[in-house]
Parts: C-alpha cells; sequence; structure tokens
C-alpha cells in the first residue's frame, strides 16, 4: 500500500515538475530545513583552543605529494632518471624537516612517541599490506574478469558488489560492537 503511494507521488511529480526537480531541487528544501533544525537538534561544542600546526601539515602534505609525483615519474621514466630521483629525495628531506618540527612543536600534528609502540607500527604495517592486497584485488581481478572472461565493465562491478556491500555494512556494526569485543573503549 505504502510503495504504491511512493510510486504515484513519484509519477505525479515527475510528471509534474520534472525528474529534474524531484531528483535535485527538491534537496534545496529538505536542506534548509535540516540547516535550521541543526541548532535545536545538535549539543552546543565545548570551547576550546584550536591549534593547527600549520608548518607540520604544510610539510607533511608536500612531502607526500613530492614522493607520489616521484613514483609516478618513476614508472614513466625509470628509477635512475632526475625526474624520479629529484622530488624522492625532496620527499626524503621534507620528512625529515617534518620529523623536527613536530618533536619541537607546541601542538604536533603527530605524536611521534607513538610510533616507538609496537602494536601501533604493527597495526600501520598490517593496514599497509592489507590496502595493498585490496587494490591488487581489485585491480588484477577487474583485468581477468575483463580480459579472461569477458565479462563487461558492467558485471565486473556487479561482481565486486557483494564486497563493497559487506565492507560498508562492517564499517557501520564493527564500531559498535568493539568495546565488547576488546572489553574496553576505542578511538574514533
Amino acid at each position: 500500500m505504502g510503495g504504491d503511494r511512493r510510486h504515484r507521488l513519484g509519477g505525479a511529480l515527475t510528471d509534474g515538475p520534472g525528474w529534474q526537480w524531484v531528483v535535485f531541487y527538491i534537496n534545496i528544501p529538505v536542506g534548509i530545513l535540516a540547516l535550521a533544525a541543526l541548532p535545536r537538534l545538535l549539543p552546543a561544542p565545548a570551547p576550546r583552543p584550536a591549534r593547527l600546526d600549520l608548518p607540520g601539515a604544510l610539510l607533511v602534505t608536500a612531502g607526500t605529494g613530492s614522493l607520489m609525483y616521484g613514483l609516478v615519474k618513476a614508472g614513466d621514466s625509470g628509477w635512475a632518471g632526475l625526474s624520479a630521483v629529484l622530488p624522492l629525495v625532496g620527499a626524503l628531506v621534507l620528512y625529515g624537516v617534518f620529523v623536527t618540527v613536530e618533536r619541537t612543536g607546541r601542538a604536533p600534528l603527530m605524536d611521534l612517541r607513538m610510533l616507538t609502540r609496537r602494536p601501533v607500527v604493527a597495526g600501520a604495517f598490517l593496514m599497509l599490506v592489507a590496502t595493498a592486497l585490496l587494490i591488487a584485488y581489485c585491480f588484477l581481478g577487474s583485468v581477468h574478469l575483463q580480459h579472461a572472461r569477458g565479462l563487461s565493465p558492467l558485471r565486473t562491478g556487479l561482481v565486486f558488489l557483494p564486497v563493497a556491500v559487506a565492507t560498508g555494512v562492517c564499517v557501520l556494526l564493527v564500531p559498535r560492537g568493539k568495546p565488547q569485543l576488546t572489553g574496553g573503549p576505542h578511538v574514533h
């Protein structure tokens, strides 16, 4: 019964103002109502002085950009080319300066002492490996399904859909159950 009403309402809106209004413009009044309701629904944030480690943020951003550029250039022109070596050396220098700034800064972007804790290093390494494996799985799986199995890009995407849905469900459920699993609080 309710589904029938939704279809009739959707049909009336599409036939009347048009599908553009239904898809895009209907969000304008909804957004205005949401913005008007936010001050009443959300608690007031506790005042605290906001400090941004701007030098640290700029250094780590420039270092990462230089690293990525150097890796791309190394793939294009080889590891010995100046277009690859200079950005990679620049990334090392920028990361070194970042470490120095973080050690001496009043409000560091990253507490470098946490990198001396074995669980943090092990977790970061495992996340690196898991991410690399997931990227390889998606890329090589796509190539295999399209070229060896002859699937279209759409069907290939549908093959990967259950993995994406399961990941999304786990992202929503795991933080809620984690205190019961570990017996303690966790950081979001």
